[in-house]
């Protein structure tokens, strides 16, 4: 079996802390894997006044896929982890964000029992605030714009609905806030269209 190049990125805050402790999951399996480790997001910043060296892309593109940490630094200037994010997220195109949720046996819960605690949580990475930001911050509030698209709404909702089928799993539930929110209409519509298909 081949080796598999993986572009380490830890980032900031917790990144480093979970991207080597997953490297130690990854070096367990018994399969062969390249880690090549690159400095982004804040630290990065605060080293060569890039959130997103060029090294860094380089790295990424000539590997099969991305480890990433997280990003975000009280040292370095608004705007930093978007750069990372967005090139992560938009221009690399990895646009669905799985969360798994799970209670194993063994660790106790006061709300549930184990066995009630299976969700897998997925978003669009891609669009939202993600897609192309604007905003206002004043000194006593702050303003975003988002943009939900058809062909991201979609896009995800195939996503949603692929994964549950691919993972024996028998409900996909829609979170929106459709009553309040125009995007949200547009996305509850599209998810709706989407669920008709499958």
């Amino acid at each position: 079996m081949p080796t598999v190049k993986i572009a380490v990125l830890p980032g900031d805050g917790i990144g480093p802390e979970v991207t080597r402790e997953a490297v130690k999951v990854l070096e367990a399996t018994g399969l062969e894997f390249e880690f090549i480790e690159c400095l982004v997001g804040g630290a990065a910043y605060i080293e060569n006044g890039n959130p997103l060296p060029q090294e860094a892309r380089d790295v990424i593109e000539e590997s099969a896929t991305v480890l990433f940490g997280a990003v975000g630094h009280d040292y370095a200037p608004y705007g930093v982890p978007r750069k990372v994010l967005a090139y992560l997220r938009v221009e690399k195109d990895a646009y669905a964000n799985v969360r798994p949720l799970k209670l194993y046996p063994g660790i106790d819960s006061k709300y549930r029992a184990h066995e009630d605690v299976d969700v897998v949580i997925i978003r669009d990475n891609s669009e939202g605030t993600a897609l192309e930001h604007e905003g206002y911050l004043w000194e006593d509030k702050g303003l975003d714009k988002r943009v939900i698209t058809s062909f991201g709404a979609r896009r995800i909702s195939s996503f949603a609905f692929d994964y549950a089928s691919q993972n024996g799993r028998k409900k996909v539930t829609c979170v929106d806030l459709s009553g309040w929110l125009y995007g949200d209409q547009l996305f509850r519509r599209c998810f709706l269209t989407v669920a008709k298909l499958m």
